[in-house]
């Protein structure tokens, strides 16, 4: 026994003593750091044309009042370096109000469109400073101005961009707050341009990410300390990002994206600060999706992809090439997914990457009897499903290995009535099925379906158990109250190997790069909460719930198990 106690001291030491490798180079790094994590950066560098120069991007920021002066601070600091040279175009604020800088609107603007290539900050020494789509036209919006004149007014003024970035939310459910809600939804439909939004920091998603169009962004867990939680990215937890289902039961937010990064600073010019107090927020999260939005917009027009800069096509894209992170799992609780909820209730459809998103932009457009094993299509299907243009086949021409995963995402619009309330039609229900073609070209065998009635959006992801030809069908379900003989959509799909991602171990429920001791005594609190006198654990009302490892809507022995296996494992960036 003393011997096998001295062996295990010794490993510890060992691991101790290591040296330890930094994430980064003290000088020479581009931040922000967390864009090489989804893909930014490889796409940055493989395609440098891509700087978001053909696009539009509107900022759309809560103001806050400073001194009796009325300055309203919603605006980012173009005198600071990282923001200086963007192509700021117009400022849309009450008539009476001084526009005054924001730290929120600066860093919302920094992961957007700086280029600073001579930064420094305390904690990091320096580094180059450089955003996502830093040759895009930008106008900056007032939250208010932005509702009331470009949303509700009668004679409401266009919004002139190709992506609209909303990085803040309401709870309310008063008329007002629901009107502005459904008119920001219809802008989408109404002006083809993509609005993404983050979905908050608390319990419920806030307005306007619950839109039916809009494309709502949760913030992924920055692990460990500083500087290793710039890079390292875990599943959002339920104090820091809002989680779903909606309160009518739709499935959001649709993504993630790492919350918490360096920003320019308010201090002076030159100055840059890092949020050192939480591991992650939603407003920071919202701008990075609409960045790898842009680009994809950016590459659409450059590239003469037709309708490739339609939000449909955006938005299925940037779902399907999503990276699933630990714990992933569509609907309630259960080792089975349900075909009735489209996304994981936490994650969305995962972690953005744009690398991905890109990758399968460019695979091209879906053309029959060719081998596509990765694309999208743009297409319209039969509401009446009685007509013959009612299904829409995709044999994608290949046949995939055991092992491999099937990943689907269909889009489409929720529509508005051109009124001033923006009363909403009925919602079109289209089906998404994923099926296995034989030799002869018949379908055999249903192997999943996405069947969501409350969405307009499906997502599937299967993971073939035995090789096979796999075909999507898209098809209109067999009760429509819709008004529309046709409803436009699109589609994103791939096979590929399976594409689990992440920096965390499951059973680390402290983020702090090891399983030990204080995540035996939470994974022990959580079983004392939820045991009853019967002994059973059943979490059918606790949606990812983390301590459930095996996703089976159970606390038990098997959970334990898994716990077990990974004792005293350490991630990548663990240091201590």
């Amino acid at each position: 026994m003393k011997y096998k106690l001295t062996l295990l001291l010794l490993a510890a030491l060992g691991f101790i003593l290591l040296p330890k490798t930094e994430i980064w180079a003290a000088n020479g790094s581009i931040q922000p750091f967390c864009l090489d994590r989804i893909g930014v950066r490889h796409l940055q560098q493989q395609h440098s044309e891509l700087t978001g120069w053909a696009t539009r991007i509107a900022l759309v920021e809560l103001s806050e009042a400073i001194g009796p002066e009325g300055i309203m601070a919603f605006m980012p600091d173009v005198e600071h370096h990282a923001i200086a040279a963007g192509r700021l175009g117009e400022l849309f604020h009450a008539p009476n109000a001084v526009p005054g800088y924001s730290h929120h609107a600066s860093t919302i603007a920094g992961i957007l469109f700086g280029n600073d290539p001579n930064a420094w900050c305390d904690q990091l020494g320096g580094f180059s400073y450089h955003g996502i789509v830093p040759d895009a036209a930008f106008d900056v919006y007032e939250a208010n101005w932005f509702i009331f004149h470009s949303i509700l007014a009668r004679e409401a003024r266009e919004i002139d961009a190709d992506v609209v970035s909303i990085s803040w939310g309401s709870e309310s459910s008063d008329f007002i707050s629901q009107w502005w809600q459904r008119g920001i939804d219809a802008v989408v439909q109404r002006q083809n341009c993509t609005v993404v939004a983050g979905c908050g920091n608390s319990r419920d998603i806030t307005h306007p990410s619950s839109g039916y169009n809009v494309i709502s962004v949760g913030s992924a867990c920055g692990l460990g300390a500083i500087p290793q939680r710039l890079a390292y990215f875990g599943p959002p937890t339920q104090t820091m990002s809002s989680f779903g289902p909606t309160k009518d039961g739709r499935a959001k937010p649709d993504c993630i994206a790492p919350g918490i990064m360096v920003s320019p600073s308010l201090a002076d010019t030159f100055s840059y600060n890092i949020d050192t107090e939480g591991v992650g927020y939603s407003s920071y999260a919202a701008p990075q999706v609409a960045g790898i939005a842009a680009l994809l917009i950016d590459a659409a027009r450059l590239y003469g992809y037709e309708n490739g800069d339609d939000p449909r096509v955006i938005k299925a894209l940037i779902l399907n090439s999503a990276d699933k992170l630990a714990g992933w799992h569509k609907g309630a609780p259960g080792q089975d997914d349900d075909h009735e909820a489209v996304l994981d209730c936490l994650q969305g459809a995962g972690l953005v990457n744009a690398r991905n998103a890109f990758a399968y932009f460019e695979a091209g457009r879906f053309e029959p009897n060719l081998p596509m094993p990765t694309g999208w299509d743009f297409n319209t299907v039969a509401i009446e499903p009685n007509a013959p243009d009612s299904v829409r086949i995709y044999d994608l021409g290949i046949t995939v290995p055991a092992g491999q995963a099937i990943k689907a995402t269909l889009c489409w619009y929720r529509h508005y009535q051109e009124d001033r309330l923006f009363s909403p039609q009925p919602l079109s229900h289209l089906t998404l099925e994923l099926w296995a073609m034989d030799n002869t070209g018949e379908l055999v065998e249903l192997l999943d379906i996405s069947d969501s009635t409350n969405d307009n959006l499906q997502h599937i992801y299967y993971l073939a158990e035995r090789e096979l030809r796999p075909v999507l069908v898209v098809l209109a379900a067999t009760k429509q109250a819709a008004t529309l003989e046709q409803e436009t959509y699109a589609l994103a799909f791939t096979t590929e190997q399976d594409n689990w991602q992440g920096d965390q171990f499951q059973a680390d429920f402290n983020a702090d790069g090891l399983v030990d001791v204080r995540d035996l005594e939470h994974f022990l609190q959580t079983w004392n909460r939820w045991q009853t006198h019967d002994g059973v654990i059943t979490l059918s009302n606790v949606p990812g719930l983390p301590e459930d490892l095996n996703s089976d809507g159970r606390l038990d022995r098997y959970d334990f198990q898994i716990f077990s296996s990974q004792w005293q494992q350490r991630s990548e960036w663990y240091s201590r």
